[in-house]
């Protein structure tokens, strides 16, 4: 008999926002030989090793507009750029560090600059949901 579990890897959504999460990066870096201990040190079970990172994929804020440069030709075939204001893509600013050790995830969201401990219900199927929303 297969278990399905509610529960999901990384929260589905972050404050309501859906999240597209990445594979888990478990490459090494010299971050051991740039950090001190306490930067390196897991909160929860106190182990001292470089977290495991997934980067998450969300939508930018309602409205959101960037600059591209687009090639255009004249009619006598001379080439130019201009730049041009479009709609933004989803953006890559959100990630979770996992403790290679007792599995401990912090999020940080880039936009804000906070982290946040996911807690049990940020697994389940409604993610996590903001700190002000009761239900």
């Amino acid at each position: 008999m297969k278990i399905v579990s509610s529960r999901h890897d990384l929260p589905i959504s972050w404050d309501g926002e859906k999240v597209v999460w990445g594979e888990w990066s478990e490459v090494r870096s010299s971050l051991a030989y740039h950090a001190t201990a306490e930067e390196l040190a897991c909160d929860k079970c106190g182990s001292v090793d470089e977290s495991m990172i997934a980067w998450g994929l969300r939508d930018p804020p309602a409205g959101s507009m960037t600059t591209r440069i687009r090639t255009k030709t004249t009619r006598s075939g001379k080439k130019y750029d201009a730049v041009e204001e479009v709609p933004a893509q989803p953006l890559r600013d959100i990630y979770a560090a996992r403790c290679r050790h007792c599995g401990h995830d912090v999020v940080t969201d880039t936009r804000t600059d906070e982290r946040w401990d996911l807690e049990a219900e940020d697994y389940g199927p409604g993610g996590s949901t903001p700190s002000d929303t009761l239900f």
